[in-house]
């Protein structure tokens, strides 16, 4: 399977600049990589700072990022941008996007056919309405959510979009941590 993660934003694939949600997908797919092809595409991450996985990236990134600049153009960076990686994402079986719900019809739109699945790290669906909901529903294969509450604000609304809705929670890499008792000091409170 050809998987293409598309991070939202202008995230870079950069462990000093990325976040936590570059950092899951760098987490994630490093793993997964021995039994899928995997491209992450972001903005330009130079290679000093870039997380060991096949980055990609537009040629059209500094146009876009000049577009987001300039109030009447902004609201179509997010376009040009998808449009720019049609070329690739094409040759791909499945497109995972980051909390950008709305790419998903662009990229119908725009003529991709594989499997589109949207996770959601942050509430970026509750405030649509039943309608759009409803209509987002057919252009992708899944919805998945890190938390319950996540998923209360906007299933109840749709039961289209609840149907392809899944609860993951994010992992922990229980080799970097784990219960230390010698670390452990009386009364401390960590959070």
């Amino acid at each position: 399977m050809r998987v293409a993660v598309l991070l939202s934003g202008r995230a870079q694939f950069s462990v000093f600049y990325g976040g936590a949600l570059v950092r899951w997908t760098y987490e994630v797919y490093r793993d997964l990589q021995r039994d899928m092809e995997v491209a992450v595409f972001g903005f330009p991450t130079d290679a000093e700072t870039r997380y060991p996985l096949p980055p990609a990236t537009s040629k059209w990134s500094g146009t876009c990022l000049l577009m987001s600049r300039v109030q009447v153009l902004r609201r179509w960076e997010e376009h040009v941008w998808l449009w720019s990686l049609m070329g690739r994402i094409r040759e791909f079986d499945l497109v995972h996007i980051h909390n950008r719900p709305q790419w998903a019809p662009m990229l119908r739109r725009m003529g991709y056919k594989g499997r589109i699945i949207v996770h959601l790290q942050n509430d970026h669906l509750g405030h649509w309405t039943p309608q759009m909901l409803d209509s987002l529903a057919p252009e992708l294969d899944a919805v998945v959510v890190c938390s319950t509450y996540i998923g209360q604000q906007f299933c109840p609304k749709s039961a289209a979009i609840a149907a392809k809705t899944k609860l993951v929670f994010n992992g922990v890499n229980t080799e970097l941590f784990y219960p230390r008792e010698e670390l452990r000091e009386p009364k401390t409170i960590f959070s």
